[in-house]
């Protein structure tokens, strides 16, 4: 791997170790007065998880499987990362300050722009022998969700103006941008970069088998947005659409679940122990993701829980920390871009499930109208330090 790469990665396991920090400050201020912003916090929390950390990562991964190691292609990938991280810290600083207002907000339009250059410069530039493989094919589709998703911040405004903060639009604007992070980009570039692999390791997809998978898969995203609007109550209808689009994509990736079966006597050789370990940790996450969507597109259970808050983010996490995060470690793991060892991992997934445990206990306890055991939000706080050790370990150890 070139020096400039493990240089790029460094820096995104940095804003993996920052979100990781801002999580704990954010876990003590129910726990002891901090004399901080919530609000503002939270929002940094959550734009440098998911532009610094999980977009930083991306890229750099599909830069290194996909793009042809040109001076020129160099040149133009370190223009735009510099580019994007000015953008990055500026929201660093700016959003702890002030929130959204008028500096933050120019640093987030100004990401917006520089993940546009980034993916005209990835389908331009792909490396000429990638360019009709199902993994470039699956990854140029995550980008186009990446584009889509943006379509909720730049409405933000229009909305803001027309209607107010209060309207109903304004939470869906969030939401659709939210759903196609999750369920598309993140989800579809991680797919792509599954199918590089099986790729190198000379198994293909026949191209039935992935027509079929992709036809699947991406109704389903389309169809699942919907899922994010039930809190409105909306009409029968549109609860079919939501059960239908989960149905969809458990279909999808029953397709591709039957295909790695067939090929796992061949996968496997080229798996270590503790990566096979990982990978089917991760295929856990994505069938227990797929059940929870599933039972939430239900109606009765999606009246109860599209308004429980806890349940929402114990969801929300459970994508951007379970999928998100801990796929792209396994990912960067994976193609030896970074080193990870049982320690990082066992003690991330023990933060990872702590957390989400906690979480959905309380949203089952606030449902039930029952009362929280007095010391919760400071064992929450605890789980929440685990995540720190992990990201810590794994940061220093990456810059060994």
């Amino acid at each position: 791997m070139e020096f400039s790469l493990k240089i790029y990665n460094r820096i995104g396991l940095f804003y993996l170790f920052c979100i990781a920090v801002l999580g704990v400050i954010l876990r003590l201020m129910f726990v002891a007065p901090v004399g901080i912003s919530y609000k503002n916090i939270l929002h940094t929390h959550s734009h440098i998880a998911l532009l610094g950390w999980v977009y930083s990562g991306i890229i750099v991964l599909l830069y290194q499987l996909f793009i042809q190691k040109k001076y020129r292609n160099r040149k133009k990938f370190r223009e735009i990362f510099i580019a994007t991280q000015i953008t990055i810290i500026g929201m660093f600083v700016t959003f702890p300050i002030q929130g959204y207002a008028l500096f933050s907000i120019i640093f987030s339009t100004l990401f917006l722009l520089c993940s546009y250059w980034f993916a005209y410069f990835f389908i331009k530039k792909v490396s000429f022998k990638l360019k009709k493989s199902n993994s470039f094919k699956l990854a140029k589709t995550g980008l186009y969700y990446l584009i889509l998703s943006s379509l909720g911040p730049w409405s933000l405004g229009i909305i803001m103006t027309k209607l107010g903060a209060s309207s109903p639009l304004y939470k869906n604007a969030i939401y659709f941008y939210l759903h196609f992070q999750y369920n598309g980009w993140i989800t579809v570039i991680l797919l792509s970069f599954f199918l590089y692999y099986l790729e190198k390791s000379n198994i293909h997809l026949t191209r039935n088998v992935f027509k079929r998978f992709s036809v699947y898969l991406h109704l389903s995203i389309f169809l699942t947005f919907f899922i994010s609007v039930l809190w409105m109550k909306p009409s029968s209808f549109i609860y079919g659409i939501a059960v239908g689009g989960s149905i969809l994509q458990v279909i999808a990736f029953g397709i591709l679940l039957k295909f790695i079966l067939i090929s796992w006597k061949y996968l496997r050789t080229d798996l270590t122990k503790f990566k096979t370990k990982l990978f089917f940790i991760l295929g856990f996450i994505f069938l227990a993701k797929l059940i929870m969507q599933l039972l939430g597109s239900f109606p009765n259970l999606a009246n109860s829980m599209a308004l429980d808050r806890e349940i929402v983010i114990g969801y929300l996490h459970w994508n951007f920390l379970g999928i998100g995060t801990f796929g792209l470690l396994f990912f960067l793991y994976l193609f030896h871009s970074i080193k990870l060892k049982k320690f990082d991992i066992y003690c991330f997934l023990a933060a990872f499930l702590l957390t989400e445990g906690l979480l959905f206990y309380k949203g089952m306890i606030l449902q039930t109208g029952g009362n929280l055991f007095s010391e919760y939000f400071l064992y929450l706080l605890l789980a929440s330090c685990l995540f720190l050790i992990a990201t810590g370990s794994i940061f220093i150890r990456n810059l060994k």
